[in-house]
């Protein structure tokens, strides 16, 4: 995530050790005010532990951090040199999506009594140290992970899996509900990552057994909802990119895919078409 001048990462780095394994999750704040010498500030890393401490998600609020750092966590960057730990609610996350003083989580409950039943959680931030959940919605499925979720107007636009999309009302945050819902075809991809911008969601996916069996060649792409009509969204187009996507996200109209085999792909949709921009980024540089 970007702030001001400075970049946020986390990561997780594992271990393994015999037949098991451990996993640590980790923050690094970045100085970017020189985009061409970027410089490390500081960052936080969390102790070893069993069974998966990962982290993938992150947003930002003025100088607080909103993570998935082993679970949903707030951090204090207000020195960037020493961020701190400030709260961890008891709250297994998948994504985050923020604005003004609200959190909105996809994931679920700890204590929850149905811990493979996700669902959107609506926190409180005005107090960064004392998150509170103020209102949910609980998506009426069982054992599907729920990887991507965009906020856009009073809508936020919720992708699982291959479940499909759901738009969901967060007008009153004390009664998130359900407006509209697509179901995905059982030959879609898994999504894992959604963008909304101009009555339109763009979700990220990509087909991990191909990825699996086929020895690392992966395949995924972009599919474009219509979401003009929030209680009928409709996939009206789709993108394919050589490998793996796993993040998107829309800045000024352009879509940035980040693929994990082909590199960073922009576009520019319009209705009924995709442009591509003669930009991609990989490992070897841009072309």
């Amino acid at each position: 995530a970007l702030s001001g001048q400075r970049a946020y990462l986390i990561g997780t780095e594992f271990v393994v050790t015999g037949h098991s394994g451990e996993s640590s999750a980790f923050l690094a704040i970045t100085d970017i005010q020189d985009p061409s010498h970027p410089s490390y500030m500081g960052g936080y890393a969390t102790e070893f532990e069993m069974q998966g401490c990962g982290a993938g998600k992150l947003a930002v609020i003025g100088s607080y951090l909103y993570t998935d750092l082993c679970g949903f966590s707030v951090y204090d960057a207000s020195d960037p040199t020493s961020p701190t730990l400030v709260a961890s609610p008891d709250y297994y996350m998948d994504d985050i999506a923020v604005r003004d003083s609200s959190a909105h989580v996809i994931g679920t409950p700890r204590t929850s009594d149905s811990p493979l039943r996700p669902e959107l959680s609506i926190f409180d931030v005005s107090q960064p140290d004392d998150p509170t959940t103020v209102g949910s919605f609980e998506f009426p499925f069982p054992y599907n992970w729920v990887p991507g979720i965009a906020l856009s107007d009073t809508y936020a636009y919720v992708t699982a899996f291959r479940a499909g999309l759901w738009v969901i009302d967060i007008s009153d945050s004390t009664n998130p509900t359900e407006v509209g819902f697509y179901r995905a075809n059982e030959s879609d991809q898994r999504s894992v990552d959604i963008a909304a911008w101009g009555g339109y969601a763009f979700v990220a996916e990509n087909n991990w057994d191909d990825f699996v069996y086929t020895g690392g060649v992966g395949r995924g792409g972009v599919r474009v909802y219509d979401v003009s009509d929030p209680s009928q969204p409709r996939p009206v187009d789709f993108f394919s990119t050589p490998g793996m996507p796993r993040h998107i996200t829309v800045h000024d109209g352009l879509i940035y895919l980040a693929d994990d085999q082909g590199g960073v792909f922009v576009f520019r949709f319009a209705p009924l078409h995709y442009q591509y921009l003669p930009f991609s980024f990989s490992s070897s540089g841009p072309s």
